[in-house]
């Protein structure tokens, strides 16, 4: 769970950063994705393995399966 509230957080702090600028979803997902891997990469070796396995893979593949769920609506 805490991953999740720090993508949030860095979505929040990218938005209020830029303002004005256009967000690509891609871009949003990406920049969440590497706040993750970056707060994964300042825990104790065990634990920073446990958290990168849990991050989710890349945009495409996110992408892929969130078109088949919205296919079988």
């Amino acid at each position: 769970m805490p991953i999740r509230l720090t993508g949030y957080a860095a979505l929040l702090a990218l938005a209020s950063g830029v303002t004005g600028c256009t967000f690509t979803e891609r871009g949003v997902y990406e920049g969440i994705r590497q706040g993750q891997i970056n707060e994964c990469n300042q825990m104790p070796h065990g634990q920073r393995e446990r958290c990168l396995s849990q991050i989710t893979g890349e945009y495409e593949e996110y992408r892929r399966q969130r078109e088949m769920i919205e296919d079988e609506q």
